[in-house]
């Protein structure tokens, strides 16, 4: 599970790890041939990294979305492009005609909100016949099953696959549910960040957190998984989007749910 020491609301790829980035930017390689050529949304676009990522097979148009004036400026400024457009608003509300787009994209959104139901009415409102809609949401399991509370403060609910899937099948006609899983390497990585943070729940080490430098704690951990990713041939510096695979196969087991609607014709 992932302390809630090291929760982000959004992904800022410069201070991101390796491990973690290329987690999120998978997503976005996994959705471009979907796009090939088709007018998107990117519903929760944060600072709008992941519309770089479609380029290999661009959309005919991308707008992306987030309620954050501060991510949208950086997006526009980063990532601003002919064809590629970054707009404030309320994912609960969106600006736009009904059935303006081929795909919507909706990545690491769901768990944020406190009203579920006008989000998704609007990315079915915003979604043309015959469109496709891509959702995800980490997957309850691994981030806070079997506690009483969320772990992460920036998460207002998480989902096991079973709910998630009956929360989008009460909107969409067609869902396919899929599981992002670590690759081999992936593995390797993620499996050396939870021995260190098991290492620091034994010792007690991390009640002291609050005493530690931020830098320093990252450092630390930094180098702990670094040799111990290391030691078995692996660099964390190198994981890349290719590090993780989406299949529909052990769904339940997976980190990060995702999940495929189609609005057929």
């Amino acid at each position: 599970m992932r302390s809630s020491d090291d929760a982000v609301e959004r992904i800022e790829p410069a201070e991101t790890p390796a491990l973690e980035l290329a987690l999120h930017v998978s997503r976005y390689r996994f959705a471009a041939p979907l796009v090939a050529g088709r007018s998107v949304l990117d519903a929760g676009c944060g600072v709008g990294y992941g519309s770089t990522d479609l380029a290999t097979e661009p959309p005919r148009s991308y707008i992306g979305v987030d309620r954050s004036v501060q991510a949208i400026r950086v997006a526009r400024w980063r990532y601003g492009a002919p064809g590629r457009r970054f707009l404030v608003a309320d994912v609960g509300a969106l600006p736009f005609r009904a059935n303006q787009f081929d795909v919507v994209l909706s990545f690491e959104v769901v768990e944020h909100l406190e009203a579920v139901e006008p989000y998704l009415q609007e990315l079915r409102r915003v979604l043309r016949t015959g469109g496709t809609c891509v959702i995800s949401t980490p997957n309850k399991r691994w981030f806070s099953g079997g506690l009483p509370i969320v772990r992460n403060p920036y998460h207002v609910r998480e989902y096991y696959s079973a709910e998630f899937a009956d929360l989008l099948r009460e909107y969409f006609p067609a869902v396919t549910l899929m599981g992002q899983h670590d690759g081999v390497r992936a593995q390797v990585v993620r499996g050396a960040e939870m021995a260190y943070g098991k290492l620091l729940d034994r010792s007690g080490l991390r009640r002291l957190r609050r005493a530690v430098p931020h830098w320093l704690r990252a450092w630390i951990h930094v180098v702990v998984v670094r040799l111990a990713s290391g030691a078995r041939g692996v660099s964390p510096a190198a994981i890349g989007p290719s590090d993780y695979t989406f299949t529909t196969d052990r769904v339940d087991d997976a980190r990060i749910l995702v999940a495929v609607c189609r609005v057929p014709q």
